[in-house]
C-alpha cells in the first residue's frame, strides 16, 4: 500500500474516497514479521503528508484486540465511519 499510495502521490492531488483503517495493538507481537502496527502507522503518516483534496479517512489501532480478534470490532466502528451523518463525522487517528 505505501508503495501503491507513492506513486499515486506523484500523479494527483485528488482522492475523492471516504476510507477506514484498523489493525489490532496485539498483531505485531502475534506475527512479529508482519509489521501490521508500524505499517499502517507509516501508512497514515504518508496519507497525512499528501493532503489529497476529498479525502476523508480513518486509522484506529484497537487496544487489546490482536489478528483473530479485531475482525468484529474492525466492521462494526468502521461500519459506523464510513455510514456517519457528515455533521457527526470526526477523524481519530492512533
Amino acid at each position: 500500500m505505501i508503495k501503491a499510495e507513492e506513486k499515486l502521490a506523484a500523479s494527483t492531488k485528488a482522492l475523492p474516497a471516504r476510507v477506514y483503517f484498523s489493525v489490532g495493538a496485539l498483531e505485531e507481537d502475534q506475527l512479529p514479521t508482519r509489521h501490521m502496527v508500524s505499517n499502517l502507522q507509516a501508512f497514515s503518516a504518508q496519507l497525512k503528508t499528501h493532503n489529497y483534496q476529498g479525502l476523508d479517512y480513518e486509522t484506529l489501532i484497537l487496544e487489546k484486540e490482536d489478528h483473530l480478534s479485531v475482525f468484529p470490532s474492525t466492521v462494526s466502528k468502521g461500519l459506523r465511519y464510513l455510514y456517519a451523518p457528515p455533521e457527526t463525522r470526526t477523524v481519530h487517528e492512533n
